[in-house]
């Protein structure tokens, strides 16, 4: 299963910090090593949930421009989106030399811009065609990648990683019996 690796860096310029790990624009320290692994574990597994979210989203975007390519004027303009999402997708799982491993969270960055740039281009064409039903649905997709981009904004400013969405269930609220 491919994953986002981000490096273990051992401190030096703390006494009371061994190790950090760098992540978006800066370091998170830790005490001791095992904090630092579980840390890293749980960040990678929810970098991952980030770009399924973001590839499912890609998937239903896509599929909506097949479904109305014909009704596109310009629907060759659109290939460069998808060409440079598949890019930017390999590119998050690569292995880099010592030092980039941040190159892969740029690349899941750059996942956000290229979904929003091809929504929001799919949206305008289709306003100008006055399909308000699929400019909603895309509507849709951008609140979505909206409010993923800020929960991944907010990985590199804690300590704590909130997995919640992982372990919430749906509470029944009501059950109405059918009379057979």
């Amino acid at each position: 299963m491919k994953s986002i690796r981000l490096p273990l860096e051992r401190c030096k310029d703390y006494e009371q910090y061994k190790y950090y790990v760098y992540v978006g624009s800066g370091r998170i320290y830790f005490t001791n090593k095992r904090k630092a692994e579980d840390y890293l574990r749980e960040l990678s597994s929810v970098i991952g949930d980030v770009v399924r979210v973001i590839v499912s989203t890609h998937n239903n975007t896509y599929t909506t421009y097949l479904n109305h390519y014909f009704d596109l004027k310009d629907s060759e303009n659109y290939g460069r989106f998808i060409k440079s999402f598949h890019e930017r997708l390999s590119y998050s799982f690569r292995q880099f030399s010592q030092g980039n491993e941040i190159m892969a969270i740029s690349n899941v960055y750059q996942l956000f811009i290229i979904s929003e740039q091809f929504i929001n281009r799919l949206k305008k064409a289709f306003q100008k065609s006055n399909k308000y039903a699929v400019v909603n649905n895309l509507n849709g997709a951008l609140m979505l990648l909206d409010t993923i981009k800020q929960r991944f904004d907010l990985l590199f400013s804690q300590k704590n990683i909130d997995r919640v969405y992982k372990q919430q269930k749906i509470k029944i609220v009501h059950i109405s019996s059918v009379a057979s």
